[in-house]
């Protein structure tokens, strides 16, 4: 019976690739002994029997198409014909997954055992061919048997590391990924997953195994990007900054590497490092151009190259990258007094993507409120409503105005349409349960409304403090205190510290409130909400 069909491949690529190995092979191969010693194989038969393998396959013949490759990778020993091979095996592996997992994984323990000189590609490959399975236990337990006998192999505990991050258990995979390094302490992958994996607890150990490979190898980019990740996650910035000079140092080989650093380059406002990589990127036609544009044109806006920044953002074409384009041309041109421009683009940039227009809506009415124009902002979002009834980023929006300007009875209203449409939607769980506990109204509610959105997002600094200010409320400061100290470590915000400030007051700890209240009118000294609070609690 032949083999399940395929979706044609493309022939051309076969045909193509054929005749640049036509070019390049050589004319006569000494024969070698051996059972799977290359045989001597010409360039016309190399031809004819890769083109047969090609039909096979874009006919659905694949266990024809992987017996020609395989022969042929055998008989000629090209590398890149057992490439080739290689490919081709995996897909009739991946339609083996889907027809008889069981037979799938015994062929995979013979590929394993019996292709000694494949053995690491394969293993690396592991993750990417069970990847597709939901069972993720049955994911875990299949490639932990198929790797038993290669623990002496740093592939194998790096391809466990892939599958335990992919089922969430960094902890486990975080572990693996150590393995992986002490086995092969040269290797790259497993030290960038540690990068990738470490949490504050491992933090020190993973900057100390980057800086012990550094020191080894200073133009590896990619772990000196990951090192310097992790001191700015650490607070670290002044080491940061030296790790980032020294780094710059030697230009990077991959342009994909340029682009990280260009980004880092921003983070450290060196605007003529990020513009000068990001131009080179562009001249290299790498990437999507839109996008080094869009950011190109972010650089001149810092540097209050207001004329030119305008130029970069017209050239963003209509795509991915053209909305926030034009947000930021308009955003300009607001700041420069020039309002009625600023609101006549995002109407043509709405002609020019109508696909978009919510979202050009939203920035449009981002751009009234940051001009102190709430009503306007909500005017823009009705019209977009009337278009869109069911949008819930802008009924969010929407909703959000509508309190502001003292309409709760539309707030509510909208809120509990993007409920029915979305039950999940954490914020407006979570907007609608702290409007209730700030005007002490439907207490209960508002606590089933903020126990449902932290229970889907229970790090969420504003949804902790929400929960705070309805303890508050309920007089359970012993409960709201630490809600409140918690928000306010995560997000250090003067909202924040006001409700924590008048908890610790209520509660009895007046020294600690005034404390709080003077740290904070210290670095906002024109907060109003501070400003009121402290007069009323005489602080």
């Amino acid at each position: 019976m032949s083999s399940p069909r395929l979706k044609p491949c493309l022939l051309a690529l076969g045909l193509l690739f054929a005749s640049n190995l036509h070019a390049e092979a050589p004319r006569q191969t000494k024969p070698t002994q051996g059972k799977n010693s290359a045989v001597p194989v010409n360039s016309a038969q190399l031809l004819a029997q890769m083109l047969l393998s090609e039909i096979a396959l874009a006919r659905g013949l694949i266990d024809d198409a992987a017996f020609g490759y395989n022969d042929l990778a055998r008989r000629s020993g090209d590398p890149r014909i057992q490439l080739r091979a290689n490919e081709i095996d995996l897909a009739r592996l991946l339609l083996l997954m889907q027809q008889s997992p069981d037979d799938a994984e015994e062929t995979l323990r013979k590929l394993l055992a019996e292709r000694p000189a494949g053995r690491e590609r394969l293993i690396l490959q592991l993750p990417g061919l069970y990847g597709r399975n939901s069972d993720k236990a049955y994911v875990l337990r299949t490639v932990q048997k198929l790797l038993q006998p290669y623990q002496s192999m740093a592939e194998a505990h790096f391809s466990e590391a892939l599958v335990q991050r992919d089922i969430k258990d960094p902890s486990a995979s975080y572990a693996a990924a150590l393995r992986a390094h002490r086995l092969k302490p040269d290797w790259e992958p497993p030290l960038l997953l540690l990068a990738d994996l470490a949490g504050d607890a491992q933090r020190e150990e993973v900057s100390a195994l980057l800086a012990t490979y550094l020191q080894r190898n200073p133009r590896a980019h990619d772990l000196g990007i990951a090192q310097i990740r992790l001191m700015l996650q650490g607070q670290q910035k002044a080491e940061a900054r030296e790790a980032y000079l020294r780094l710059i140092q030697t230009p990077p080989e991959r342009p994909e590497i340029a682009f990280a650093l260009a980004g880092l380059a921003l983070e450290f406002n060196d605007l003529a490092t990020a513009e000068s990589l990001l131009e080179k990127l562009l001249e290299q036609n790498w990437g999507e151009a839109d996008r080094l544009q869009l950011i190109l044109g972010q650089i001149e806006a810092e540097r209050g190259n207001t004329t030119k920044a305008i130029q970069t953002f017209d050239s963003v074409a209509p795509g991915p990258h053209y909305v926030n384009a034009q947000a930021n041309k308009a955003r300009l041109l607001a700041r420069n007094q020039q309002l009625p421009e600023a609101r006549a683009g995002l109407t043509a940039a709405r002609r020019a993507m109508p696909e978009e227009r919510a979202a050009i809506g939203l920035q449009e009415a981002q751009l009234l409120r940051e001009q102190g124009d709430q009503r306007g902002a909500l005017a823009v979002l009705e019209e977009e409503l009337k278009l869109q009834p069911d949008h819930v980023d802008v009924l969010y929006d929407a909703a959000l105005l509508a309190e502001q300007l003292g309409k709760p009875a539309l707030m509510e209203q909208r809120l509990r349409r993007i409920l029915l449409l979305k039950p999940d939607h954490a914020h407006a769980l979570n907007a609608l349960g702290y409007s209730f506990a700030d005007r002490n109204q439907h207490l209960e509610e508002a606590e089933q409304l903020l126990t449902q959105a932290l229970q889907l997002a229970p790090q969420d600094a504003a949804i902790l403090d929400s929960m705070g200010w309805l303890r508050f409320r309920q007089k359970r400061f012993d409960l709201a205190e630490p809600l409140l100290r918690q928000a306010y470590a995560l997000f250090p915000d003067p909202e924040v510290a006001s409700h924590l400030i008048e908890v610790l007051w209520s509660a009895g700890k007046r020294d600690d409130a005034r404390l709080l209240w003077q740290e904070n009118a210290t670095r906002n000294p024109a907060n109003e909400l501070l400003t009121r609070l402290g007069k009323r609690l005489g602080l």
